[in-house]
């Protein structure tokens, strides 16, 4: 249920940074979900991962997005 509360905060983010970063959603049910739940360490739904340009975990948060903090780290 987590996950479907955070659609909407999600979806408003993907559209005020699209020019800044790609927002990718990944089903934890898969195949490529779960391995890349356990390869960023990934235990808790929502799980929220940001990367740098050279693909290194910058940033994580777990559970709830604050929407206004991501904007922060990504600097928009």
């Amino acid at each position: 249920m987590a996950c479907i509360a955070a659609k909407p905060v999600v979806d408003s983010i993907e559209l005020n940074v699209k020019d800044k970063a790609n927002v990718v959603r990944l089903n934890i049910q898969s195949d490529i979900g779960q391995l890349y739940a356990s390869r960023f360490n990934a235990r808790t739904v929502p799980t929220f991962v940001m990367l740098d340009a050279q693909g290194e975990v910058a940033w994580t948060m777990v559970g709830r997005v604050e929407e206004k903090r991501v904007y922060v780290v990504i600097g928009n």
